[in-house]
């Protein structure tokens, strides 16, 4: 059986003929083959239904959400009651009364005066508008018009529907200005801030964050981090993106940042996922921390804390955790750790005959005699004073410890 969806298409305007409405109703069907729709053609309409057809005009008129109007002669000749109800007249009091400057407030005369002559007398057939209208009690109406040029007793007039947009307005207004505040908030905050879509392209971005990679946010938006930064880096936040939209929600992690002076910056990543109207992932916005300066600092207390300021070897403290994970690999090997302890002698000498500078630079040239003597692998220690302390790992016999020793 042959399946088919009903519908109606308008044939072109043109004059009624008598018993015709000059529109065909369509039965649109699919044939045998469900490779072809094709359309299946009814009588025309009878003049019974064309009569009943014309009596739901009215009731479009009387429509209590649209304003309907008829202007002629610079006055209102009709105003449905939804249209009075706007401006909080009644239609006695606008009909053949009232002309439309006296529903619009002063700034928006002249546009609306112009649309409503261009449509008179000038040819135009058609407006769509907004304007600001005034009530009857002085209070301010936003209005969204759709006009027609027409005849109203043989001569020219506009028909037109009114519909009250001030609910929506004040809408928009507030979504702009919330907007502008999120968008002036943005800019106020002084790390690096970023958005993406659901793609990982970059959307938008802040001034701090221009100014930290030193990239226009025309050469950011519309772009992935492939086409912004080096290929490794890029690899690196790509797979972040990634996992984030896998898993949405926040991701906090470190990496590094090429930056506008060229260096790479220690940073810290905090991003979070957000989402459309419809519950769909929207993207991702993200904020940069530059830990560079603290990532120094940390080391350079981690430094101080494990080696000798004075030759650069590691200290006691250093020596000592060393010395212990040594150790524990050693249980797993069963290879031997020797440590070999050295002094200096007559040490005390040097500092009392020629100063203690001259015996600082003794302990410097010492400590890079010793390591001169040793491999890579192999830790030198300053313990303190003039007492130094070799770590060997992995050895098999004494053989090379001797050597070792002979060396220093």
């Amino acid at each position: 059986m042959d399946r088919h969806v009903a519908g109606t298409l308008p044939a072109p305007a043109g004059p009624r003929r008598s018993g015709q409405l000059q529109r065909q109703s369509l039965e649109w069907q699919v044939g045998p083959e469900h490779s072809l729709f094709m359309p299946r053609v009814y009588e025309p309409l009878t003049e019974e239904l064309l009569r009943e057809a014309d009596e739901l005009l009215p009731t479009l008129i009387r429509n209590a959400l649209i304003g309907i109007y008829i202007i002629q002669d610079d006055l209102f000749r009709y105003a449905n009651p939804r249209f009075a109800e706007m401006f909080g007249y009644t239609q006695t009091e606008i009909c053949g009364r009232l002309g439309p400057t006296a529903l619009i407030m002063p700034e928006d005369r002249c546009k609306v005066s112009e649309a409503i002559s261009r449509r008179l007398h000038h040819g135009a057939d058609t407006a769509h508008y907004t304007f600001r209208g005034r009530r009857k009690d002085g209070s301010q109406i936003e209005l969204e018009v759709f006009g027609n040029r027409t005849e109203f007793d043989g001569r020219p007039a506009i028909i037109g529907m009114l519909v009250d947009i001030t609910a929506r307005c004040t809408a928009e207004r507030t979504a702009r200005e919330q907007l502008h505040f999120i968008g002036q908030l943005i800019e106020a905050i002084p790390s690096p801030l970023f958005f993406k879509d659901e793609h990982a392209r970059y959307v938008g971005c802040n001034k701090a964050f221009e100014a930290f990679l030193g990239k226009q946010r025309h050469e950011l938006v519309g772009r992935s981090v492939f086409e912004i930064s080096p290929p490794e880096l890029a690899a690196r936040y790509h797979e972040a993106d990634q996992a984030l939209f896998d898993h949405p929600g926040v991701q906090t992690y470190e990496a590094l940042v090429s930056s506008a002076d060229g260096r790479n910056r220690d940073v810290i990543f905090n991003k979070a996922t957000f989402f459309k109207s419809d519950g769909s992932l929207g993207g991702l916005v993200g904020v940069i921390t530059d830990i560079t300066d603290r990532k120094q600092t940390e080391a350079l207390i981690w430094m101080q804390a494990n080696y000798d300021p004075l030759t650069g070897l590691p200290n006691r403290r250093l020596l000592n955790d060393r010395l212990a994970e040594l150790m524990k690999q050693s249980h797993r090997t069963h290879d031997c750790v020797a440590v070999m302890f050295i002094d200096l002698d007559r040490f005390k000498e040097v500092n009392d005959t020629l100063g203690h500078e001259a015996g600082d630079r003794l302990l410097v040239e010492a400590a890079r005699r010793i390591v001169s003597c040793v491999r890579e692998s192999d830790t030198v220690a300053r313990q303190g004073g003039d007492e130094f302390t070799v770590l060997l790992p992995g050895l098999a016999d004494e053989a090379p410890i001797e050597r070792i020793a002979e060396d220093i």
